[in-house]
């Protein structure tokens, strides 16, 4: 039996990890995943903020406000309300 942790004990005794998710994290530090996390390159990063730089259509909007309901006047008020409460109780907070 070939330990993998630091004593044939402790090799006996089952992971709290799921094995799938070491393996995850074990590719994912031989493939430099999460050691060195790589800047988006400025192209990318430049179309991405272009494509938002306009307004929406009117039909776009008109189609989120039907999806979000935000069309019905009564729960945009009380949507609003609740923003500025919670807004306000967020400002109390040392």
């Amino acid at each position: 039996m070939v330990a993998t942790r630091s004593g044939l004990r402790l090799a006996a005794r089952p992971s709290m990890v799921l094995v799938a998710k070491q393996a995850q994290r074990k590719l994912m530090r031989e493939l430099d995943f999460i050691n060195n996390p790589s800047p988006a390159p400025d192209a990318a990063v430049t179309a991405y903020v272009d494509m938002y730089a306009d307004d929406l259509p009117e039909q776009a909007v008109m189609a989120i406000r039907a999806a979000t309901r935000l069309s019905n006047k009564n729960l945009a008020e009380a949507l609003t309300a609740i923003a500025q409460e919670t807004e306000e109780f967020e400002m109390e907070l040392p």
